[in-house]
């Protein structure tokens, strides 16, 4: 089987760091984008990651043991089976349509009830299905799982920290953004285990981050604008093409290296997922310290806690004391 060329596996281990370090961080790039709806920033975002995992497995795509060329990559794209590309298409596409719906949720119910709910489901089934799938490719399960619990734990004391800053949570439409919270999370818990079979077929994390984002884009062409026309949120009126026009041009590039950013987080995390040592599983659940790193642009860039209750303080405080050490546990997981 071909897979890309990492030297080691501490640089393996880095990257995953990386990984979640991107996916903490691409959602940060819409606060610079004034009141521009998210529907609209979202449409630059979904072509941008297609561009940008271009780009970024193009680099990383390209390193071999001799050197680096652009045939590599080229390659890793034409050879790949078509049942691998069907795969990851799909993992793109049950991916898109969940990381689309958790803004929708987040906005019906809050972050401190939709984020758990959607994140916390969506890692417990994923990692679960990703392992099932391939139980081989993880050396030492029960250290992947202990991890798995203390982040789970960590997501809750997140939660917990937004709950006592806000002293309550929001209550309008609560059963339906539950409801899509829900969906959110099985939808993305699904788009790790497709990745088991279409590297069995061949594929590299390269390119399968580049299939995966065109499997995004398709489902949030239609998504999106339907989304825009017919908004669930209350009091949230129906927006059209103009919408995304009004945007100035710092507010597209914004939006598209929120795109970049994220498209080399799933480059990376894909690459980490097919080595040696490595699986699907342990990959995706270091991945999901997104969370952690998304909380300290919150507390230390945005100050969104600044003037919290001493108590929202010690709940984060925990919640990276938990993140830290399940990583620990994960990372052994490698063996």
């Amino acid at each position: 089987m071909s897979i890309g060329y990492v030297p080691s596996v501490s640089i393996a281990l880095a990257m995953a760091i990386i990984t979640m370090f991107c996916f903490g961080s691409w959602p940060a790039t819409q606060r610079k984008c004034g009141d521009w709806r998210f529907e609209a920033w979202y449409l630059d975002f979904a072509w941008s990651i297609v561009a940008g995992t271009f780009l970024v497995g193009l680099l990383l795509g390209g390193v071999s043991p001799s050197g680096w060329s652009a045939n590599n990559y080229l390659h890793m794209l034409s050879s790949a089976h078509t049942s691998a590309i069907v795969w990851a298409l799909f993992a793109g596409i049950v991916w898109g349509a969940g990381n689309f719906l958790l803004a929708v949720a987040i906005r019906l119910t809050g972050l401190a009830l939709a984020f758990p709910i959607g994140i916390g489901l969506a890692l417990a089934l994923g990692t679960s299905l990703a392992y099932v799938t391939n139980p081989s490719a993880t050396a030492h399960p029960m250290f992947l799982f202990i991890g798995l619990v203390l982040v789970l734990l960590a997501i809750g004391a997140n939660a917990l920290a937004h709950t006592t800053k806000h002293a309550h949570i929001p209550t309008d439409n609560l059963k339906l953004g539950v409801a899509v919270a829900v969906i959110c999370g099985v939808l993305i818990a699904l788009f790790p285990s497709p990745f088991n079979f279409a590297f069995d077929n061949g594929l590299t994390g390269e390119a399968g981050a580049l299939y995966m984002a065109i499997g995004a884009l398709i489902i949030n062409a239609f998504l999106v604008p339907y989304y825009m026309r017919h908004p669930i949120v209350p009091n949230q009126k129906p927006i059209g093409l103009f919408e995304y026009g009004r945007a100035k041009l710092t507010w597209h590039l914004w939006a598209a290296l929120g795109g970049l950013i994220w498209a080399t987080g799933m480059v990376f995390q894909l690459v980490v997922a097919n080595q040696p040592k490595f699986s699907v599983a342990i990959a995706y659940t270091l991945g999901q310290g997104a969370v952690m790193v998304a909380a300290i642009w919150g507390i230390f860039v945005w100050k969104e806690f600044a003037g919290a209750p001493k108590r929202a303080h010690q709940y984060l405080a925990l919640m990276f004391l938990l993140f830290i050490v399940g990583i620990i546990f994960i990372a052994k997981a490698t063996g």
